[in-house]
């Protein structure tokens, strides 16, 4: 195996890519920001050819749904993300799955927060101001997300902020997908929805996380169990999840994760698997405490002021992703009791732990970064979305089992082919982007 982009060649990588709050004149960072401040800031002057000219100039017309519906034709705006390989090459495009008769050789596992209908209208005004009405349109919206993972073909798909399950199941249907959903709790609107490929996994068990029976507001999370339909057969326990948005409840997101890895790792115990993939939007910033305790394992919290554990309050114009804890411009609050017990399950300690060895599919690739960023709206823009894996616990191994190890990723798009407009996009159904892993499967001597 060849290798990977090193962290200074990901940095150079970045400052290729035009910044889309300096092609709106409002970038705070000058010349510390990670993306390029080219001398024009005419936006359609770098979205890199005529026909994405040409295409913006529609949308800044705000002619969007003729724009979406010749571009959906042309197909071409996939070509804006391309596939980066752990031996650091790249490739435009889709590639297909892997595999031989008797034993599944490789999985496809996307993550997708896609943007509930609910939520689209209820903050249309905040968050979408720049954003033409009929890119927000479910009825747009739904037909890109058709067209996205059609294209891409993933084996496993993860879904959070579905609020319009039975279209998407019908949608993904033809496609061989089955699914499940699980909604939010406290009649919220949206929930969560898994998809596989039929032909090639059977749900074996399942176990829905319901937080609001924890005191952990009314998110949940879903844990399954899915067999291969190979005649050699295995078993991948697969989680989706969407944490709490609130950046100054630290204490509920480290509650709603710790559940989360305490309940895969049973599951992996239960049902004899020995690897497992976590998708989700983790609303945490990378190098944050939140995303350094699923990597790492631990996390002592009480000398971290629980408004900074997920990185987000600093991840806005004016700092760098992940860096909350360092740069606090209020004073520390010490933890309550009725926090530390939301965040471990008992009051006796200002520690969480769990006993997976965990590692990001798109670290690995990356030479150690995260995406440079997974969301993008009028207030925010970073990473927040994440796909995880673990090849069980660190002090031990199944000799006889599986391991998994990611081979190629899906990068985001560039920041010009969104436009300053930001997302969802004419060609974007949502202020996500997708994240999509291909992890090569090992079989193990017993």
């Amino acid at each position: 195996m060849g290798k990977a982009p090193s962290s200074s060649q990901y940095r150079s990588y970045q400052k290729t890519i035009v910044c889309r709050f300096f092609e709106r004149g409002a970038c705070a960072f000058g010349d510390d920001c990670r993306f390029a401040h080219p001398q024009s800031t005419n936006p359609t002057s770098s979205s890199g050819g005529p026909e994405y000219r040409h295409m913006d100039s529609r949308l800044l017309q705000g002619d969007a749904s003729v724009a979406a519906r010749k571009h959906r034709e042309s197909g071409t705006h996939f070509s804006k993300r391309v596939y980066l390989y752990a031996d650091g090459k790249e490739q435009h495009g889709h590639t297909g799955p892997g595999g031989d008769d008797d034993c599944l050789r490789s999985v496809s596992v996307m993550s997708y927060n896609i943007l509930a209908d609910a939520y689209a209208k209820q903050h249309s005004k905040e968050l979408y101001s720049s954003v033409p009405g009929a890119c927000l349109r479910w009825s747009t919206r739904a037909r890109l997300l058709e067209k996205e993972i059609s294209h891409w073909s993933p084996d496993i798909v993860c879904l959070q902020e579905v609020d319009r399950f039975k279209h998407i199941e019908q949608m993904l249907r033809p496609y061989g997908y089955i699914g499940r959903f699980t909604p939010r709790t406290n009649g919220r609107p949206d929930g969560l929805a898994m998809f596989w490929q039929k032909s090639k996994f059977q749900l074996d068990a399942s176990n829905d996380v319901s937080y609001a029976q924890y005191g952990l507001r009314d998110n949940v999370a879903q844990i399954y169990a899915l067999k291969s339909a190979s005649p050699k057969s295995i078993t991948l326990i697969i989680s989706n999840i969407h944490v709490l948005f609130n950046p100054k409840r630290g204490d509920i997101k480290i509650g709603q994760v710790r559940i989360l890895m305490d309940r895969m790792a049973d599951m992996m115990n239960t049902r004899h698997a020995s690897s497992a993939i976590m998708c989700g939007d983790f609303n945490s910033a990378p190098n944050s405490s939140l995303h350094s305790y699923v990597l790492t394992g631990e996390l002592d919290f009480l000398e971290s002021d629980r408004r900074h554990i997920s990185g987000q309050i600093s991840c806005t114009l004016r700092s760098t992703p992940g860096d909350g804890q360092k740069k606090t411009q209020k004073p520390s609050k010490p933890w309550k009791v009725e926090e530390i017990y939301l965040a471990t399950g008992t009051q006796a300690t200002g520690r969480v732990r769990h006993g997976l060895d965990v590692k990001s599919s798109y670290q690995q690739i990356l030479g150690g970064e995260e995406p440079f960023f997974t969301t993008a709206h009028d207030k925010y823009i970073g990473t927040v979305d994440y796909i995880f894996y673990s090849n069980g616990r660190k002090e031990q191994r199944n000799p006889g089992g599986i391991s998994i190890s990611p081979s190629q990723i899906l990068a985001p798009p560039p920041l010009h082919a969104i436009t300053p407009k930001g997302l969802p996009h004419g060609f974007w159904p949502s202020d996500h982007v997708s994240l999509l892993t291909h992890f090569d499967i090992s079989y193990n001597d017993a």
